[in-house]
């Protein structure tokens, strides 16, 4: 019983190490060489999809993807009511 406590309470001590030292500082220094900005597309401001675009986005797939997936789920609803 004497050495479980003591095995526990090391491997408390180690545990609680590794989660300080996990804490540290992970702060990157910004990169002289580094461009400060990088667009992925015209369409995109630094990869954040604009109000109008994501609503042309939206409607697109409410319009290719959402009937499809609506007749999917009723298939499989229609399956499960008949098991």
């Amino acid at each position: 019983m004497k050495n479980s406590l003591k095995f526990v309470q090391q491997c408390t001590t180690v545990f609680l190490f590794l989660i300080l030292a996990a804490c540290g500082d992970n702060t990157q220094k910004p990169c002289p060489e580094c461009p400060r900005e990088t667009v992925a597309d015209k369409n995109y401001d630094n990869g954040i999809i604009m109000p109008e675009k994501a609503h042309k986005l939206f409607v697109n797939y409410k319009d290719r993807r959402a009937h499809l997936i609506q007749q999917y789920e009723d298939s499989i609803d229609g399956r499960a009511k008949e098991s």
